[in-house]
């Protein structure tokens, strides 16, 4: 019997440049379709309060509609076929290399 763990790794740096985007009024969320425990684990190590677990590309995309809606300017960072929609959404997209494959 074995049991295997895989995670992410957290990039040095990511707190803090995190908390420089709070600090000048940036509002930070993060989507992730990733089981709760994962993403509340990932959030509390780099400072994150506003996220949502298990979320669908679909609905990731939603979420920056309602931002817009609300007049807020979106910025969204994704790396994978799974946020094309998200970036193709919102106002600034931010595709990140290594990450899964995009055509």
């Amino acid at each position: 019997m074995a049991i295997v763990a895989i995670a992410d790794q957290i990039k040095d740096g990511s707190a803090m440049a995190l908390a420089e985007l709070k600090k000048q009024g940036i509002a930070v969320y993060m989507l992730t379709g990733d089981n709760h425990e994962t993403a509340s684990a990932i959030a509390l190590q780099v400072g994150i309060i506003d996220f949502k677990a298990e979320v669908l590309p679909a609905d990731k995309a939603e979420f920056i509609k309602e931002l817009q809606q609300q007049g807020k300017i979106v910025a969204m960072i994704g790396d994978g076929i799974n946020d094309s929609h998200a970036l193709a959404q919102a106002d600034v997209s931010i595709a990140m290399g290594k990450g899964s494959d995009m055509p």
